[in-house]
């Protein structure tokens, strides 16, 4: 997965998501359209939830997200195999009251 850090191997992928678990209650996860052609899988998405747990060492600030992104994925043998994420980071944190709004 391409992300800072960048992560490798199904277990660290897992630990990776279960943040999103822990840091958020009331979680939606929408997808909205999915394209695909040979190899590769494109996923535009919203994500929705209460940030009442810890999120990657941020402790919860009880508000609510409401965020879309798109996420491009290389398929094989029916797995994904490399996947890349894209969302804007910065009204993320505007929304957790972590980045003030200007």
């Amino acid at each position: 997965m391409h992300t800072v850090p960048e992560v490798k191997g199904k277990a660290n992928a897992k630990a990776y998501y279960e943040n999103y678990i822990v840091g958020f209650s009331e979680r939606k996860f929408i997808v909205k359209e999915i394209f695909a052609d040979g190899d590769k899988l494109v996923k535009f998405w919203e994500f929705k939830g209460k940030h009442t747990g810890t999120f990657f060492g941020i402790p919860a600030t009880g508000k609510t997200v409401d965020v879309f992104g798109t996420t491009i994925a290389k398929m094989k043998d029916g797995k994904i195999a490399e996947e890349q994420d894209f969302m804007d980071n910065l009204e993320f944190m505007q929304q957790l009251g972590l980045m003030p709004r200007q």
